[in-house]
């Protein structure tokens, strides 16, 4: 097995947590003992404002509407329109034949 990536704890199935950043890229695997500081952390570096409740987060110039998210927007007045009209579904454009 492997360490935590902050303590140097030797890790196991019962001790073993991964943190994944906001776009779902693997950070590291972390015990669970440090694991809940090392996310807040990462969340609050990610975090840019709490907008009608929600907390909008952004890594490489990409605003995601909340933490774990499939979808980003490229400013953050979309992800305030997408939080504006949550029940309306996001669907992509799709051409034609």
């Amino acid at each position: 097995m492997s360490n935590c990536k902050n303590c140097n704890k030797e890790l196991n199935w019962k001790n073993l947590k991964g943190l994944y950043d906001v776009d779902h890229s693997p950070i590291g695997l972390y015990c669970k003992d440090c694991f809940d500081s090392i996310e807040t952390n990462l969340k609050e570096s990610r975090f840019i404002e709490e907008y009608k409740s929600c907390n909008i987060y952004c890594k490489d110039n990409k605003y995601y509407p909340y933490w774990d998210c499939h979808y980003y927007f490229n400013t953050i007045e979309g992800v305030r329109d997408r939080i504006d009209h949550s029940t309306c579904a996001l669907v992509p454009n799709f051409e034609l034949i």
